[in-house]
């Protein structure tokens, strides 16, 4: 009849039935079949969880109404064989359990592990500050290193030979030229003869003029004297000459940042700070500033190096042995045998 119903449980070897509705209700009320527990009626053509399926269930006067209109109902499956499909169907649902039951496990092992590393993490960051993880080095490339490391200290040595020479050579005599010539055609500081002038603030003016006639050698030519002795260039970052403005603002930097206005003591101070920090940047703040790079220009070969260490020994000399007064003489002589005669204007 289509009013029977059959009933099982997980827990339970075999299935319970067949009853009518009313005996399930008296079960139910009685509270002896579990939420677990599945049901089986005509109308269902399958299995399902016992308290889903009953309010989709026909009253007991609905079935039999409907069994007088169609004369005739399929009987439902033997009691045997229904035992023998929610044992299957028992087997199928307690393997899925089993199957959730890990997979919940599983995450939640793995949400522990993460839980975990993240407790550790924020332990060692407490703990350390952070570093940023550095790939290892390889030979190559630290022997890469190393020669462009040398490199540039042979380059530094190189611009300090260079300002030895531009300083302490080329300004001195170019100074005691001007300063003959104004004194023979101007009168300037008449009265004086050479052997009368300070000879420490000959060379601080030679510093001072230092300023504008490197920016005019640079804006012109890009190097100077001294640099061009040792094969070195000025240039900008699209590898052109600075012009003259940059130039002359390069060259004051150099001379109160770099040589600390040429006063003695601290003069040599700055110079140091200066390579210091030039070593340590690759790159002086004075061309750092400006965009600036001290660039090799090649051309070491032959005599040119010869060159540039005699220039930097005749350079020590004469700071040394005060030989500027001895150039202003000369001028002087050569001027007064008329060899260098400029007519006032």
């Amino acid at each position: 009849m289509k009013d029977t119903w059959y009933v099982c449980d997980p827990d339970w070897d075999d299935a319970l039935g067949p009853m009518s509705r009313s005996q399930l209700d008296r079960l139910i009320a009685q509270r002896k079949l579990s939420s677990s527990c599945l049901a089986w009626h005509a109308d269902l053509a399958e299995w399902r969880p016992l308290y889903g399926s009953l309010g989709g269930s026909t009253s007991n006067a609905a079935n039999a109404a409907a069994d007088a209109a169609s004369g005739a109902q399929a009987s439902p499956k033997t009691q045997e064989q229904i035992a023998q499909t929610s044992k299957a169907q028992r087997k199928a649902q307690l393997q899925a359990q089993q199957e959730a039951q890990q997979v919940v496990q599983a995450n939640k092992t793995a949400d522990s592990a993460r839980e975990r590393a993240n407790k550790q993490r924020q332990a060692q960051r407490k703990q350390a500050p952070p570093q940023t993880a550095q790939p290892a080095a390889s030979d190559a490339d630290k022997a890469k290193e190393q020669a462009a490391n040398a490199a540039f200290s042979v380059l530094t040595l190189r611009r300090l030979g260079a300002r030895v020479i531009d300083y302490l050579l080329v300004m001195p005599i170019l100074l005691a030229a001007l300063f003959a010539l104004l004194q023979q055609q101007f009168g300037f500081w008449p009265g004086r003869t050479a052997g009368e002038l300070d000879p420490n603030g000959l060379v601080w003016l030679g510093f001072v003029l230092a300023v504008p006639a490197e920016a005019i050698m640079l804006a012109f030519f890009g190097t100077t004297i001294g640099k061009a002795l040792f094969g070195l260039q000025v240039r900008n970052h699209r590898n052109e000459k600075p012009n003259l403005s940059v130039a002359f603002g390069r060259q004051t930097s150099v001379f109160v940042r770099g040589m600390a206005l040429g006063i003695p003591v601290l003069s040599f101070i700055a110079i140091l700070v200066a390579a210091i920090q030039t070593l340590s940047a690759k790159v002086a703040p004075w061309d750092q500033r400006r965009g600036l790079r001290v660039l090799d220009a090649g051309g070491q070969g032959g005599i040119r190096p010869k060159l540039a260490i005699a220039a930097v020994i005749a350079a020590l000399y004469f700071f040394v042995n005060d030989s500027v007064l001895e150039v202003v003489a000369n001028f002087q002589q050569m001027l007064g045998a008329g060899t260098l005669m400029i007519e006032p204007g």
